[in-house]
């Protein structure tokens, strides 16, 4: 595949003035470290948890600072609209189109506005690099760099679409399907990269069902328009649900509610507000309302609205949560319809109250014991008439005698089941033991990654010595003072290959490891 060069001056320029490889590692695993102490994880909702961790960075790496048409712009200057989407760019050349991006913003930003500039353009090349250079081999695909910072600058969402759209259309102005798959193969890549993947990541039939008889799109027919509406209608598919979230914070982030919060008390609350219509005057700040925080008599299941502004009259938008990937409302099983009068020529159906009889109640004390066992003790004197009126009389002093005897054997029992319970045991909500899981789950499959990442970065760092190592001994071969030396270098080469292959070999089973944990994910979230 052909790899972009860029400009020997301004590499060498760059090469002089970027932060070392040690430093510029240490403060990505900084911004990891940033990201985690603000409980993204925490959140509930699927979509605005992975647009918090998206924006967490993107104002990290200011740029929030940089508009879409400014790095379109950006894109033009650097050659990459005249590059095929699959020439992969070399770690030098997207560090100077990131450094083209930064310098040209700092001279648009007034003098107060200060940047650490060479900081940005570190942090925002290695994290392109570990979102989307999963071998660790120190290139990127032109269309990884296009769609992944038009995404994450500053600007309106129909913009950004709208050069999402140039990037995958034809010549006549029609969406390409196979441009398209690997665009979107590339987009939700930035929440595989933040630990969403089990919500949001590729899958493979994922693009089929755009284009599927019940799709939103059609083949060969997909306009601009068309596409506009797919993506930011209210039914948005669920791959893009983020993207729109993503933006909605955004513009949220700088609105204050001159209200408190019902639960942390803080006024103003700064972004969503969340009114709940069932409970008078109660409201929420969002992150109360995202971490399930409730009092008084809220509960989770009531019905919310969700405010971005500070209006008089905004009436707000319902919270749905199938919209924000949650579990959603579980269906209440309705009950029998009871007639409020009785119906004389009406047999009552009482078979969902009252078991059918054992077939055999010969013995004397078989029918106490099912009495016992089917029936409260206050039916247990209706049920013994029920079954033989006649005696009734005749035995209705042996009958009382019986019933207090069933009433002491009823009690014995309830109190053997209260002592085999466990006195202090507290249990977690089916929906909290799921976030749990979930949460750990992403934490394990984001620590086999990081590991799998440390191993490739070792493994290219093996092979560049190697491959040093070798060069030098052809040179070192032609003088024949240095021929003991060679020999040693010969047994470093080989001590060096054999640690390559034990670290390929442990990489296989992370991969292995992964792989399955993924399609565990997988099969829980279907």
């Amino acid at each position: 595949m052909m790899e972009a060069t860029t400009s020997p001056i301004l590499a060498g320029n760059i090469l002089n003035e970027s932060i070392p490889k040690d430093e510029a590692d240490q403060l990505l695993q900084d911004l990891f470290h940033e990201m985690n102490e603000e409980s993204f994880d925490e959140i509930r909702f699927a979509a605005y948890r992975t647009a918090g961790k998206l924006l967490f960075i993107q104002n990290k790496t200011n740029l929030h600072l940089v508009d879409v048409y400014n790095m379109i712009e950006a894109f033009r200057e650097n050659g990459l609209n005249t590059l095929d989407h699959n020439t992969e760019l070399h770690e030098t050349r997207l560090e100077a189109i990131v450094s083209s991006i930064f310098y040209a913003l700092n001279k648009r930003l007034p003098t107060t506005h200060y940047i650490d500039v060479e900081r940005s353009i570190s942090l925002v090349t290695n994290w392109l690099l570990y979102a989307y250079d999963s071998d660790a081999i120190g290139r990127i695909r032109v269309l990884s760099v296009k769609t992944a910072l038009s995404t994450l600058c500053a600007g309106r969402l129909v913009d950004k679409l709208r050069y999402h759209f140039s990037q995958i259309e034809d010549d006549n102005g029609v969406l390409n399907f196979p441009k398209f798959e690997a665009y979107l193969r590339e987009l939700l890549q930035l929440p595989a990269a933040v630990g969403e993947a089990p919500t949001f990541g590729f899958a493979e039939e994922m693009a089929n069902k755009f284009f599927n008889p019940e799709g939103p799109l059609k083949r060969n027919e997909t306009s601009l328009l068309n596409f506009l509406e797919c993506v930011m209608g209210t039914d948005a598919p669920l791959c893009y649900i983020w993207l729109g979230t993503m933006q909605k914070m955004a513009n949220a982030a700088r609105c204050e509610h001159q209200i408190p919060c019902q639960i942390c008390k803080t006024k103003p609350m700064v972004g969503f507000r969340y009114k709940c219509l069932h409970c008078y005057n109660y409201t929420l700040c969002q992150d109360c309302f995202w971490r399930g925080k409730s009092s008084q008599s809220h509960k989770q299941e009531h019905d919310v609205r969700e405010y971005s502004t500070w209006n008089a009259g905004e009436r707000g938008s319902s919270f749905r949560s199938k919209f924000l990937c949650g579990g959603g409302r579980k269906k209440r099983t309705s009950l029998p319809d009871f007639p409020k009068e009785p119906e004389p020529n009406k047999t009552l159906d009482v078979t969902n109250i009252v078991p059918p009889l054992p077939s055999d109640l010969s013995g004397p004390n078989q029918y106490v014991d099912y009495v016992t066992s089917s029936t409260s003790p206050e039916s247990v004197e209706s049920s013994i008439a029920s079954s033989n009126p006649t005696k009734l009389t005749e035995d209705l002093d042996g009958r009382m005698d019986d019933e207090h005897k069933l009433i002491s054997r009823y009690a014995a029992r309830l109190a053997a089941n209260s002592r085999q319970k466990p006195a202090n045991k507290v249990s977690k909500s089916p929906s909290q033991s799921s976030i749990d899981a979930n949460r750990e789950q992403r934490e394990l499959m984001q620590t086999l990654q990081n590991k799998n990442r440390l191993l490739l970065k070792e493994i290219r760092r093996l092979r560049d010595e190697h491959e040093e190592t070798s060069r030098s001994a052809a040179q070192i071969a032609q003088n024949p003072q240095l021929l003991a030396e060679l020999k040693l270098l010969r047994q470093r080469k080989d001590e060096l290959e054999l640690r390559m292959s034990a670290l390929q070999e442990s990489r296989r089973e992370l991969m292995v490891q992964l792989e399955g944990l993924m399609n565990l994910l997988k099969a829980e979230n279907l």
